[in-house]
């Protein structure tokens, strides 16, 4: 047959229902778009997870050992593999005297260069010391803001930082962190690392300054215990629920193959017996293949577009492949379904189908 009669003949099942063209595409739209969407959703968990566990400080891991700490071996470990930042702390025995407070002081702690980045502040460019949001408040200043010192010329704030209750260790909540280089010894070191890792703790240990045999030996911990000791984000990738979704889409899409040509066997065994060759019955059938899976195609990848896109804009491009790895098989298996139907009707076997018609 001629490309013309084969497209006439396509588009004369597809336009007359023949192909069942809408019932096939609606079951396969359904299908794909809802396993896309719930692989996408499965995913979007766990990276929920992963973020609500950076940001509640379970990522920080802290040694204490007053007066022990190398402030610049700690600062140090923000250069060490998945390192995002270190800094060490020591408290001061006088906090800070506010002319707007004055029954009261605000807690003093002493920090190096890179401490404050821990703690994730809304900072402004100018110098000065960092605020937690509940200090900011009582004295109703926010970054790059002065406010009155009863002892001292105004002091600027350089930044705000939150530290709500949700599990982190208390002491900085009501708090002010003033910068003061790395040289000499502090208290702690905190160390931020993500994908979390279980060499830190032997890494922190050279921050510590020898303190002699009567001395206290470190305390390890974490900042937020709360939501567990590490985050396994790949390993709940791996088990997810929806880690067979592409396998689910390519049966679902093989056996609609199969049925969308194994039903109309009586009609392509009468066409084979009228000389119609197999190859052209072939290209007729995947012309009608394509009336469905197309639209299927562009439904749930549509779908997965929205989805993605409503999430974290750095998620987009994973998200797009997640709902890929799930339409791709689908599209694809469709055809085979078909083909394999096809190819295992016969025309010597018109009277059989007939009979069971």
């Amino acid at each position: 047959m001629r490309l013309r009669a084969i497209l006439r003949e396509a588009g004369r099942n597809i336009a007359s229902g023949t192909a069942r063209t809408v019932l096939l595409a609606s079951l396969l739209s359904i299908v794909t778009t809802g396993l896309v969407a719930a692989e996408l959703l499965a995913v979007r968990t766990i990276s929920d997870d992963a973020l609500r566990y950076q940001r509640s400080g379970a990522s920080i891991m802290t040694i204490t050992a007053p007066g022990r700490i190398d402030g610049a071996a700690c600062d140090a470990l923000a250069t060490v593999p998945n390192a995002r930042a270190s800094g060490a702390v020591r408290s001061m025995e006088t906090g800070i005297a506010a002319s707007t407070l004055p029954s009261s002081t605000i807690p003093l702690f002493e920090v190096t260069g890179g401490f404050p980045d821990l703690l994730d502040p809304q900072r402004d460019d100018a110098a000065g010391v960092y605020l937690s949001r509940d200090a900011a408040n009582a004295l109703g200043v926010e970054s790059g803001e002065e406010f009155p010192a009863r002892y001292s010329a105004p002091v600027a704030v350089a930044g705000v930082y939150e530290y709500p209750s949700d599990g982190r260790r208390s002491g900085f909540g009501y708090a002010a962190l003033a910068p003061a280089g790395s040289n000499g010894r502090f208290d702690e070191c905190w160390v931020d690392v993500w994908p979390t890792s279980d060499e830190i703790p032997a890494l922190m240990q050279t921050t510590l300054a020898s303190g002699g045999e009567n001395a206290e030996p470190p305390a390890l911990a974490q900042l937020n215990p709360s939501l567990g000791r590490a985050f396994d984000g790949a390993e709940r990738f791996e088990q997810r629920i929806t880690r067979f979704a592409a396998g689910a889409a390519g049966a679902t899409a093989l056996g609609l193959g199969c049925v969308a040509m194994r039903t109309r066997r009586l009609q392509l065994a009468s066409a084979m017996h009228a000389g119609m060759k197999k190859t052209d019955l072939a290209c007729i059938s995947g012309l009608e293949v394509l009336s469905w899976v197309a639209p299927a195609v562009v439904f749930s990848g549509m779908a997965a577009a929205a989805f993605a896109a409503s999430g974290i804009p750095a998620d987009a491009p994973s998200a797009a492949v997640l709902g890929l790895r799930i339409i791709a098989p689908a599209a694809v298996f469709a055809f085979l379904g078909s083909g394999l139907a096809l190819a295992a009707t016969r025309e010597t076997h018109l009277f059989r189908y007939f009979k069971n018609r």
